[in-house]
This record gives structure tokens, C-alpha cells and sequence, in this order.
């Protein structure tokens, strides 16, 4: 099999969604010393194909990016968001490559569709690679297009700003006033997942969030330990105050207590310090309360203490 043969067949395997690591291994053993005769589209859909399949070489990645840099000059938009998307997607670090695939990616910032803007920033949250120039032209070229992104799109955007520490306000605002006629439209995570974002950026917006916690009460059922716990950590964080939804959510957290794993417990905990503070009326269900006192005092017992600990201790101050 050719060079050609081989790219081809690799993608129509992730097309069909059909993962076979034995026969996948065979494959880039044979495409491995013919990478060279790869053209851009085919290096960006075979990262891409091994991506979707879960399918991670190491070695083979390696070369592949290797082969790949000196064609980066004519990749076109979506070859560098779907190359982006798989690194990411596959764990595979290279900040030497990601430097020169954002390098690539600037000037054609403006082709780029809203998926591809806020796949490339998904993945460099993902990837923990920070760079503020290029951050910044994403941003301006993804602002006027907001109404565009999805539902998973613009969570996925906050979360990746929130993760990278990227703050701009002007962005932030309007994001969240392209997603409140759509709160109906995201999934539960997606709301925890977005008060969490808010939070960890320091974004205060009361009426977004009266909107949100409004979309958010009747579907509690549907969140998972880690979403109730966020949601609460991030209630307490933003200093809102919301006490038929969080009376709502720690009832619904006491039903998955066996669930909870110990920082989820501690940010519950959290929650619960700054209920007292507030002198709020909700009361934290027994069995909840006792589990999170039990995280708790086991954390505190340990030599260093906590990213969650040290937040606690600012909000009792």
C-alpha cells in the first residue's frame, strides 16, 4: 500500500468508528517509513482518525509531527484545528510543534468555522499550552461569531478559559449573552461545568446566574457527583446566594453520598462553611454534613494542605 492507500484507509476506520488496535498496528508499521510522502491533509486526518479511535502511539505520533512541520505552511484552517483537536484528544505533549501549529494558525484565524475556534482552544486548555497573543486573536475572531457556536461549543470555550486562567471581560460578556436564550439547550454537566468556569475566572454576573440556577433546579437529577459538587463549590465561590436551589442540590447530593469522592466532599464542605457565614436558613442533610466533615478532617490531617483547604480558609477569613 502506498502512501495515499494507507492515510485512506486509517480515516475510513474512524469514519465507520470501527477500532481494531491488531490490524491498526499494522497499519502505521507500514505507514511509518512513508510518512514523508504524506500530503497535509493526509497527516492532519490520520492524527485525526487515531484521535477518534483511541488509538495512541507514541512513537508514531512523534514521527508523525515530525514529518508534519515542514509542511505546516499549507495546512489550511482545518488541518491545524483537527491536528490540535488530536493531540489533545490523545494526550500526546509537544510544546515545540503546538508553538509552530499556532504560528500556522493566526493568520488563518479568520477561515476558521466556530467549531474549529473552540475546538483549537478546547485543546489547548487540554493540552495546558498558553500563549496570550494568540489567545487574544482567537478571541477576536471567535467574539462577533458567538451566536453561531453551539451549546457544547460555548461551554467548552468557558471551560477552556477558565482551565488556561485567560480572563477578558468583554468576551465573557458576551459569550454569556449568547448562551442565556439557549440555557434550555445545554446539557446538565454543561450548566455545572459553566458556574465552575465562571467561578474559577472571578466572573460575576447575577443575572446570568439567577438564569442559569433557574434552568438548572429541575434537572439536578440528571447531574453527577462531580456537577453537584461544582455547582455548589461555585455558588459559594461567587458569593451567590440561591437557597431553594442550593437546598434543592444538597438534598439531591445527600442521595449519591457512597458517590462522592473526597475533593468533591471537600468542596461540599466548602459550601457548607459558607452557608454558616452567610447565616443562611438551608440546612446541609445529616448524612452529607458528616461525610464532608470526615474528608475534611482526613485532608487536614495530611502534611500539606489542599488547593480546596486554602480556598475554605479565605472564605472563613
Amino acid at each position: 500500500m502506498g502512501a495515499r492507500e494507507l492515510a485512506n484507509t486509517v480515516h475510513a476506520l474512524a469514519k465507520l468508528d470501527h477500532r481494531d488496535d491488531d490490524f491498526m498496528a499494522v497499519l502505521l508499521k507500514e505507514a511509518k517509513p512513508r510518512l514523508r510522502d504524506f500530503k497535509p491533509q493526509e497527516l492532519a486526518n490520520t492524527a485525526l482518525a487515531l484521535a477518534k479511535l483511541q488509538h495512541y502511539d507514541s512513537t508514531f505520533m512523534a514521527e508523525l509531527l515530525e514529518a508534519t512541520t515542514p509542511l505546516l505552511h499549507i495546512f489550511n484552517s482545518q488541518d491545524v484545528a483537527n491536528t490540535a483537536w488530536a493531540l489533545a484528544t490523545l494526550g500526546h505533549t509537544d510544546e515545540a510543534f503546538m508553538a509552530a501549529l499556532l504560528q500556522t494558525a493566526l493568520p488563518r484565524l479568520h477561515d476558521s468555522k466556530p467549531q474549529m475556534l473552540s475546538n483549537t482552544l478546547w485543546a489547548l486548555a487540554t493540552l495546558g499550552h498558553t500563549d496570550g497573543a494568540f489567545m487574544a486573536a482567537l478571541l477576536k475572531q471567535a467574539m462577533p461569531r458567538l451566536r453561531d457556536f453551539t451549546p457544547q461549543a460555548l461551554s467548552n470555550t468557558l471551560w477552556a478559559l477558565a482551565t488556561l486562567g485567560h480572563t477578558n471581560g468583554a468576551f465573557m460578556a458576551a459569550l454569556l449573552k449568547a448562551a442565556v436564550p439557549r440555557l434550555c439547550e445545554f446539557t446538565a454537566q454543561a450548566l455545572a461545568k459553566i458556574a465552575w468556569a465562571l467561578a474559577t475566572l472571578g466572573h460575576t454576573d447575577g443575572a446570568f446566574m439567577a438564569a442559569l440556577l433557574k434552568e438548572a433546579k429541575p434537572r439536578l437529577g440528571d447531574f453527577i457527583p462531580q456537577a453537584l459538587a461544582n455547582a455548589a463549590w461555585a455558588l459559594a465561590a461567587l458569593d451567590h446566594a440561591n437557597d431553594a436551589f442550593m437546598a434543592a442540590l444538597l438534598q439531591q447530593a445527600a442521595g449519591v453520598v457512597p458517590s462522592l469522592e473526597a475533593q468533591q466532599l471537600n468542596q461540599l464542605f466548602m459550601c457548607e462553611l459558607w452557608l454558616k457565614d452567610q447565616h443562611s436558613d438551608v440546612a446541609v442533610p445529616a448524612q452529607l454534613g458528616a461525610a464532608c466533615k470526615k474528608a475534611w478532617m482526613e485532608e487536614r490531617d495530611k502534611l500539606q494542605p489542599s488547593r480546596v483547604q486554602l480556598e475554605v480558609l479565605a472564605v472563613v477569613r
